[in-house]
């Protein structure tokens, strides 16, 4: 999930005609770049631009209607903590920032900052070395930082924080100038983007308990092997972080990708895990447009409006979600200790029925198609959805048909994709059927019809996909190929980091002589068998 725009505000429209602001990211290219025949989305055409742009606004606001008017599905396949492991994935992949003075300028460069992908930069950022804040202050002076800090809870709403320790790090500074009132408060993140809403930040809370708890288990390691001084401390941290990052690109192959990708697609995946064939195989540090500006938005989507966070308390809005951040709400933090995560909700633990995700089709939770959380640029109206469709549509993004051709032929075996005529029809009646005047929606003329279902937007094309061949419940073959490209090209990437270091697999065999969580309701069992959290 993405409740944040990590992305300059789109400016769709703004190119010079037959440009493409792609060429002048320097860290983002086309998925199969070197593919020049591949068709790429084009809208009503670059003189037409502003009735594209209000073409794709009337998609948003169908596309939120649809989230209005149904019962928001129940997607038992992915339980709905995986919505925001998918979000942390994203976090570790992407992070992008514009180059230039003006985040409004879309034709100025932006860069990703992410460049070793999928080894929890998101959580450690450049390390206790170069980026202090995330990490715990030594007990001694001389000492290194080797612990990620964490947070104490307010007791039931009580001031100040004098609960356990389950919150993400925060600051409220009296000495910092301009501080608006008492009990203002900052992240003391790596990644701020984790602090976007109440349920990530007490998952990365998760990621902070399990990185403690494996420098807790080196140091016991060191202190029989009677290793001591700076220098241990150390290697200390980079093995801790090292085994942190291995059970989560474990949990990442093995749990949420297994759910999230068609079979056939994280079967061919796994296999290139070892042999490096990969259907984007191009040695290119670059981020493919496909993913970084479209398709890792699906889980937007997958975003409920009702949460029950534990027995007590249940949220019943997405205002309700992000309200508990530093950055929306700073004099309401700390967190208290009655809103604390019952994970048993989240993922399915044993004996437990979790809240399911949204199944994965062309809808969200209604406030996020609403202006009100996300206001648009311009006077437009569609929220979050609005701004990813846009967004995709300035960048360039290969065609959808273009990238079809690209899948394995035993993968097109659905009509929806073997056959262009059924597939331009169902996306066409789906366009019509849903077709109101009611509530300003205009619904789409003739033209745009024809247009969407011909050539649909890359996002709203894999959520049809996802809807039409998979029945929502996993992505189809054409998002599992981008999804699974980005992910398990970045595991490869940086497998010589984790995987294939001996003295990481040796201490990861003496830490679980008894079997290594793979899944994260296994990891969340192992941490309160430890009594890093509170049981379910």
């Amino acid at each position: 999930m993405l409740l944040h725009a990590s992305l300059p505000i789109s400016q769709f429209g703004k190119c010079p005609a037959g440009e493409s602001n792609a060429a002048d990211q320097i860290d983002f290219r086309n998925i199969f770049p070197n593919d020049s025949a591949m068709a790429s989305f084009e809208g009503h055409g670059p003189a037409a631009e502003d009735r594209t742009r209000k073409m794709l606004e009337r998609l948003a606001v169908r596309i939120t209607r649809e989230g209005e008017q149904s019962s928001g599905g129940g997607n038992t396949a992915i339980p709905a903590g995986y919505t925001y492991l998918g979000q942390l994935v994203s976090h570790d992949i992407v992070h992008s920032v514009p180059e230039g003075p003006d985040a409004t300028d879309a034709m100025q460069t932006t860069r990703n900052m992410r460049i070793d992908r999928m080894i929890l930069d998101t959580i450690y950022g450049r390390g206790p070395g170069s980026e202090q804040a995330p990490f715990m202050v030594p007990r001694r002076a001389g000492q290194a930082r080797t612990r990620l800090r964490l947070g104490k809870c307010r007791m039931n709403g009580a001031r100040p924080a004098g609960g356990p320790a389950l919150d993400i790090p925060r600051i409220g500074c009296p000495e910092i100038d301009n501080l608006l009132a008492p009990g203002a408060t900052e992240t003391l993140l790596a990644d701020p983007r984790n602090d976007v809403s109440l349920i990530m930040s007490q998952l990365t809370v998760v990621f902070h308990l399990l990185h403690n708890r494996m420098e807790s288990e080196v140091a016991l390691r060191d202190t029989r092997a009677g290793r001591s001084g700076r220098e241990v401390e150390e290697r200390r941290f980079i093995k801790a972080r090292k085994a942190t990052a291995f059970l989560y690109r474990h949990i990442v192959n093995n749990d949420l990708m297994k759910r999230l990708l068609v079979p056939s697609a994280h079967a061919r995946l796994v296999k290139a895990l070892t042999t490096g064939k990969f259907l984007d195989d191009i040695d290119d540090r670059r981020m493919p447009l496909e993913f970084s500006h479209s398709v890792y938005r699906i889980g937007h989507s997958m975003v409920r409006s009702t949460y029950a966070v534990n027995d007590t308390h249940t949220f019943t809005s997405v205002k309700d979600i992000v309200r508990f951040s530093s950055s929306r709400r700073p004099f309401e933090i700390p967190l208290s200790s009655d809103w604390l995560v019952q994970w048993s909700r989240f993922f399915d633990r044993e004996g437990s029925t979790p809240t399911p995700s949204r199944l994965i089709r062309p809808e969200v939770a209604p406030a996020l198609g609403v202006n009100d959380l996300f206001p648009t640029q311009q006077d437009e109206y569609g929220g979050l959805v609005l701004r990813d469709l846009l967004r995709g549509a300035e960048a360039g993004l290969r065609s959808a048909d273009s990238l079809i051709a690209k899948l394995d032929p035993a993968d097109v075996t659905d009509p929806f994709l073997a056959d262009k005529a059924v597939r331009v029809a169902r996306i066409a009646e789906w366009l019509k059927e849903k077709s109101s005047a009611a509530d300003g929606d205009l619904g789409f003329d003739d033209k745009d019809i024809e247009l969407l279902s011909n050539d649909p937007p890359l996002l709203y094309f894999v959520l049809m996909e996802a809807q039409e061949v998979e029945n929502g419940m996993r992505l189809g073959p054409v998002g599992s190929m981008i999804v699974g490209e980005i992910v398990y090209g970045a595991l490869y990437k940086t497998k010589s980091m984790i995987e294939d270091d001996p003295e990481t697999t040796a201490l990861m065999d003496d830490i679980f002589a008894a079997g290594m969580p793979g899944t994260m309701p296994a990891l969340i069992g192992y941490l309160e068998s430890t009594d890093d959290l509170p049981g379910a």
